[in-house]
């Protein structure tokens, strides 16, 4: 089951990391972009061939014409997520929450779980970085992390 779940979460991570994200097989991959991105959509995807800085730059301009379009976003954030840039990914992502417009506050939460797997795996490579300020919770550095053996938390907030 567990396995069943996890190919599921692979095949739907390979879906996304396509031009257009959606999977849904149309011809250009952007059915869920308003029509008068469709063309500066195809040209950005142009960009990205051409170089990772001008694909980021295209679609930078796309984002900026349609300020509360979602696909873009995305686009963008697969863009960075592809380039490995996981700062900008983030910054990405936490601009579409904050200004995409959003027909259901729920919609969010699949951005916002992305979010936190990346911090979760992209911070796995960084052991002694330490979240507690920002997430307590996920933080697992030696200050933070309980002894072996004790079942107590992190220590007490300072």
């Amino acid at each position: 089951m567990e396995q069943q779940s996890k190919q599921a979460k692979e095949s739907k991570r390979k879906k996304e990391a396509e031009p257009g994200g959606n999977g849904d097989g149309s011809a250009n991959g952007f059915s869920d972009f308003p029509p008068e991105l469709v063309t500066p959509a195809n040209a950005a995807l142009e960009a990205e061939k051409q170089s990772v800085e001008k694909g980021i730059d295209a679609w930078k301009k796309i984002v900026a014409s349609a300020p509360g379009a979602w696909a873009p976003r995305r686009e963008l954030a697969r863009v960075y997520r592809k380039a490995e840039r996981w700062n900008a990914f983030i910054e990405v992502m936490k601009d579409a929450v904050d200004k995409a417009s959003w027909g259901n506050p729920e919609d969010k939460v699949p951005i916002l779980m992305e979010m936190i797997e990346v911090y979760r795996r992209v911070l796995a490579r960084f052991p002694g970085a330490c979240l507690r300020e920002t997430w307590p919770s996920a933080c697992r550095c030696a200050r933070c992390a309980p002894p072996r053996g004790s079942p107590t938390g992190p220590p007490p907030r300072a």
